[in-house]
């Protein structure tokens, strides 16, 4: 489990050197281009430690296991940077302004605040009736484009493409009262850690392509529903509202987008893995839960343990992002399970959550996925990390964790129930994790691509509860059903 720093050593037990040398450059820029996230495991063999030092990116502290990563959650201890180790944010698609995940001290407790707020103002059940209207429409859509009655008619889909616009849909939607352009918040998001390269004054295409999506989003967050609503929390935070229009965009599109989308891509490819009685128990719960709960709620998805609990095994094995960064403010001692180590004031330190995820001496099995783990070991919970903290554990204003798990989590678990209760489908490959493409954000190696799909309302009946339809974004008006409908 998490354990809390000690405070405390004895002179028998005092803290040791880190070992290991940071190493070549270019020799390590290429394993981990070749490794991805398994680069560490041999220097792990190689130290018998799970703290080490080594060039990842840039000169760091390595952090593998689920004690030692915990260092990097002590916002008194550790500053952030203007991104993740050498791949540094682009402040050309910022208008310069730093986003609340890589601020320090007030500017980053006032951004905070500011976000949290924001979140406060979506309710789940919101959130609810925004995702089933959107989802049914595309579920309904991919049917008729990959349909099982129609073989002879349907053609291999970007399943991944297909996914990224329904998230698009949903969040902007949740955000912003109207969708947004799923090309301009890729294009974006693409470009947002990508220094602008330049030929002169020429710049790269998709410099062009991340600025062109930048400008596209400025413009729809300017002409939201929700804006006055928006500038009137930033203004109770003291934020003026440039800051407040560019930290809703890092929030929105990189967050909230960006996390989502991942994880559903890989819950889309592990559900069509199941075993044919994992998926039934999984079912079996859902339609108990809402004959229960008189429908699709916050409640009754509450109530979704094996579901949730499947989800949990996803973000486990595949975190869309697998790698946190933080420098330290002072000299610190690290607790890990290879003991204790000193590190020295301005040291980067790189926790591997994928690494940490793996910890054979929390998790049985590490690199087997075993859906239902944490229903047969809830305590487990507590060693998910919920970006720069436990899963369990909510985000502070001070804390740098994700404050966006009340709606990312609902959010995937109620497109997975809906592909489990109401769809059939196939892809055109089984997907594998080797986990050497880091640049996959946990998605399997390889894009997935459907062969069929049919979307089967009719099979199981999901209503809304009247407190769940009558459910509203204090954002702002309700112009949701026009937002979707087009």
């Amino acid at each position: 489990m998490f354990r809390k720093n000690r405070t405390s050593i004895t002179p028998e037990d005092e803290p040791r050197e880190v070992p290991g040398k940071f190493g070549s450059v270019t020799f390590n820029a290429i394993k981990m281009i070749k490794n991805g996230n398994t680069f560490f495991k041999q220097y792990e063999e190689k130290y018998n430690s799970t703290v080490f030092r080594v060039y990842a990116g840039a000169k760091v502290v390595a952090l593998l296991d689920n004690i030692a990563i915990q260092t990097l959650f002590d916002h008194d201890s550790i500053s952030k940077e203007d991104g993740f180790g050498k791949v540094r944010l682009n402040f050309d698609l910022m208008a310069n302004i730093r986003p609340s995940i890589f601020s320090n001290d007030q500017s980053h407790i006032r951004r905070k605040r500011f976000i949290m707020q924001i979140l406060r103002h979506i309710p789940a059940n919101y959130m609810i009736k925004i995702a089933d209207k959107i989802i049914r429409r595309h579920f309904e859509a991919w049917s008729n484009k990959y349909s099982y009655s129609h073989r002879e008619n349907s053609v291999a889909g970007d399943f991944e493409s297909e996914i990224q616009e329904v998230c698009s849909d949903i969040i902007t939607t949740l955000f912003l009262g109207s969708k947004g352009n799923v090309a301009a918040l890729q294009n974006w998001i693409s470009g947002i850690f990508e220094r602008s390269r330049r030929l002169g004054l020429m710049k790269t295409k998709s410099y062009v392509n991340a600025y062109i999506g930048y400008q596209e989003m400025m413009k729809h967050i300017e002409r939201a529903p929700t804006l006055k609503k928006i500038v009137q929390i930033a203004g109770e935070h003291s934020l003026d509202v440039e800051d407040a229009k560019h930290n809703l965009l890092f929030a929105m599109v990189f967050n909230a987008y960006g996390g989502c989308n991942c994880v559903i891509r890989t819950c889309a490819a592990r559900i069509a893995l199941l075993k044919e009685a994992e998926r039934e128990r999984l079912i079996a719960e859902i339609k108990l839960r809402l004959e229960n709960h008189d429908g699709l709620s916050a409640n009754s998805l509450y109530q979704m343990r094996t579901l949730e609990s499947f989800v949990l095994e996803v973000l486990r094995t595949s975190p869309p992002i697998s790698m946190i960064f933080g420098r330290t403010k002072r000299d610190l001692v690290i607790y890990s399970s290879s003991g204790k180590f000193k590190v020295v004031k301005g040291q980067l330190l790189a926790g591997s959550i994928y690494s940490a995820h793996r910890d054979p001496t929390i998790f049985k099995n590490p690199e087997e996925f075993r859906p239902f783990r944490f229903i047969e070991e809830p305590a487990l919970k507590q060693n998910i990390v919920w970006e720069a903290g436990p899963y369990t554990v909510n985000a502070t204003e001070d804390s740098h964790q994700c404050p966006g798990k009340g709606i990312a989590i609902p959010l995937i678990e109620v497109f997975c129930l809906y592909l489990l209760l109401h769809c059939q489908y196939t892809l055109n490959k089984e997907p594998i994790w080797t986990g050497k493409k880091s640049s996959r954000s946990g998605c399997p190696d390889e894009p997935i691509s459907l062969k069929q799909f049919s979307f089967q309302p009719a099979k199981f009946s999901v209503n809304l509860p009247t407190h769940v339809l009558d459910s509203f974004n204090l954002l702002g008006p309700d112009t949701t059903f026009d937002a979707v409908a087009h």
